[in-house]
């Protein structure tokens, strides 16, 4: 038997042969993007996710760092505004709590704490009070610059440094009496002096 091949069936042959490829191609590419693909994919899209994570991480970190920043800075702000402007009330209570603390550091003994007359000056109120302190004459020097370095609108308006003959006093150390004055706005005072 002789089999006779027409030209029909090698056509034939050849459009099998290419549609089995093209059916291998396609099924090779399913398979690749559902499987192989699908792996690498996966891993990029778990990468980016770490990676987004981070930088959510990071953003949050950020914000609160410019909030802290923002309420420092604003903090700041309000202390330079305050700052060598005349208060609108002497905070009389804080600034002796300061003068006996640093008394007490500079082992100085505190002998009188008395209000004096207030004086209202245009724009100004002075309340002046004595502050007595007795101890070693380097103590006291030291306490006036504590004094003359604080933070509130005080002055030492009178100083007199002397010995004193009482005996309460020990035998090497000084009296320092001082006159200090407290400077505020005058609105709402009830001064009971005026300026001189």
């Amino acid at each position: 038997m002789v089999i006779m091949r027409t030209k029909s069936d090698s056509s034939t042959m050849i459009v099998d042969v290419v549609g089995a490829c093209a059916v291998l191609c396609c099924l090779g590419g399913f398979v690749w993007l559902t499987m192989i693909r699908t792996n690498v994919a996966s891993q990029e899209l778990n990468t980016s996710r770490r990676k987004m994570q981070t930088l959510q991480r990071q953003k949050i970190a950020v914000h609160n760092s410019i909030t802290a920043q923002t309420k420092a800075i604003g903090a700041t702000r309000d202390e330079l505004a305050e700052s060598g402007s005349l208060p609108a009330v002497a905070r009389v209570e804080d600034y002796f709590q300061f003068l006996s603390t640093t008394a007490r550091n500079r082992n100085l003994r505190v002998l009188r704490h008395l209000p004096l007359s207030s004086r209202d000056y245009a724009g100004l109120l002075e309340q002046r009070y004595t502050f007595d302190v007795s101890g070693p004459t380097p103590n006291i020097l030291a306490f006036l610059a504590d004094i003359e370095e604080s933070k509130y609108w005080a002055d030492v308006s009178y100083l007199k440094i002397y010995r004193n003959i009482d005996q309460s006093v020990a035998g090497s150390d000084r009296v320092a009496s001082l006159t200090i004055s407290m400077y505020s706005n005058p609105v709402g005072s009830t001064g009971t002096g005026h300026g001189v």
